[in-house]
């Protein structure tokens, strides 16, 4: 119950989506066109997986309806582009509300589907044969889509070799982004294949032309609906710790470390025998997690030298990039790495007055995901080494702390990979 006075979520929805045609718009078609993608996406993950609460459910009846109604009068739009994606994203809408495994009844389908008649039977279950042909067909278009997610992340900050002289870190190395994508088909996606929420997720996406597209929408979604996102940031945090804890056991093999232990330990256990007559019980040997059983092989991978060219290796500390890779918006990387070489080139050529590169790269820092902004004034540095010159980064290390330390714990891969003094 709303107090008074006061809007109504389902009355903001349409009120958003209303304003989207409104003559005072003043946004772009694809700014456009992400809202309305994005609504579709949250609506969606409604269906597959719904509030219990009365109330809730209802809101989400009434979006449905009135996404449906939106998207139709879209189609009837002089644009053409903008027609063919409004049918696109209609199609999306209503082939997830028909999905077998969607959560709403199968009167409210029937209730929210224009196309669909009252008379209409539940559908039937899925044989045995058909949900493995699916299977079949859906598993390559997940493991292939979720590498060109991480690929056009990684493309985007790409340095080529003929473009520097200088060892740059694994991020900017193309022969780098191979192995990850590698590793990603290899190891990464069939093991979230595995995980229930990612079956699902696959399961109720139609197995057509589009399954792709969909995915991508999916993994673009919002945290808190992002199942792969979520999986993603899982994993490396997992892999990680168990990189970790093979270091730590690696220590216990050490025949040394080994016999100062038992040294250490003698009388204890000697003690412990000598009082009960039974030998000191056996360390008991931890079952490895699938995360665990992997590590070792996606990173040896990883940090294995290629011959083609000698750049950088990551360490475990770079993970952190490598789990915030999946929230780096493509479209502002391009956009900003562009509008950075820009702005050196013109302040070396004093049409801009000294400082406006380096007021630019701070506000990459402050507006872009974590490390975004750094890992962009980083591919500067290397790409442009005539431009990003010792002046431009002593003025920018200053502008981020009054001490070292804080300008280390401030921007800790720029201090890493790029000479300061």
């Amino acid at each position: 119950m709303n107090i008074e006075g006061e809007v109504s979520p389902i009355a903001k929805f349409k009120k958003k989506l209303d304003n989207l045609f409104s003559p005072s718009n003043q946004m772009a078609t694809d700014e456009v066109q992400t809202i309305i993608s994005l609504a579709v996406d949250n609506i969606i993950h409604d269906v597959i997986y719904p509030d219990n609460a009365p109330e809730n459910h209802e809101h989400v009846q009434e979006k449905i309806l009135y996404m449906l109604q939106f998207l139709e009068n879209s189609i009837r739009t002089k644009d053409p582009e903008f027609r063919k994606f409004a049918v696109v994203k209609l199609n999306k809408l209503q082939s997830a509300l028909k999905a077998p495994k969607q959560k709403l009844t199968q009167s409210t389908v029937r209730q929210v589907t224009p196309s669909a008649p009252s008379s209409e039977p539940n559908p039937e279950p899925k044989t045995a044969a058909q949900a493995q042909a699916d299977e079949d067909v859906m598993v390559p278009v997940f493991i292939d889509t979720l590498a060109g997610f991480i690929e056009e992340r990684l493309e985007a900050f790409t340095i080529k070799q003929s473009e520097t002289s200088k060892r740059i870190p694994f991020l900017y190395c193309p022969e780098f982004k191979e192995k990850f994508i590698m590793v990603i088909r290899d190891f990464i996606a069939p093991a979230f294949l595995k995980s229930r929420r990612t079956k699902t997720l696959v399961d109720t996406i139609p197995v057509n032309s589009k399954a792709s597209e969909i995915l991508h929408d999916q993994f673009l979604l919002i945290e808190k609906h992002n199942v792969v996102r979520h999986q993603w940031v899982d994993f490396w945090a997992s892999l990680r710790t168990a990189l970790n804890n093979q270091d730590e056991e690696e220590e216990e093999d050490d025949p040394v470390l080994a016999l100062q232990a038992a040294e250490k330990n003698k009388s204890l256990f000697g003690g412990l025998k000598n009082l009960t007559g039974k030998k000191a019980p056996e360390p008991v040997q931890k079952k490895k997690t699938p995360v665990e059983e992997m590590a070792v092989d996606i990173w040896e991978i990883l940090v294995t030298p290629t011959q083609k060219r000698n750049y950088i290796l990551p360490s475990l500390e770079d993970i952190e990039i490598f789990q915030a890779l999946f929230q780096y918006p493509v479209e502002k990387i391009t956009a900003n790495t562009h509008g950075v070489m820009q702005m050196l080139e013109q302040e070396h050529a004093k049409n801009f007055k000294p400082g406006s590169s380096r007021d630019h790269m701070c506000r990459l820092l402050r507006t872009l995901p974590p490390y975004c902004g750094e890992l962009i004034v980083v591919w500067a540095f290397f790409k442009a080494p005539d431009y990003f010159n010792d002046e431009i980064l002593k003025s920018f290390l200053v502008s981020q702390g009054t001490t070292e330390s804080i300008r280390r714990s401030t921007i800790p891969y720029l201090y890493k990979w790029v000479p300061t003094e």
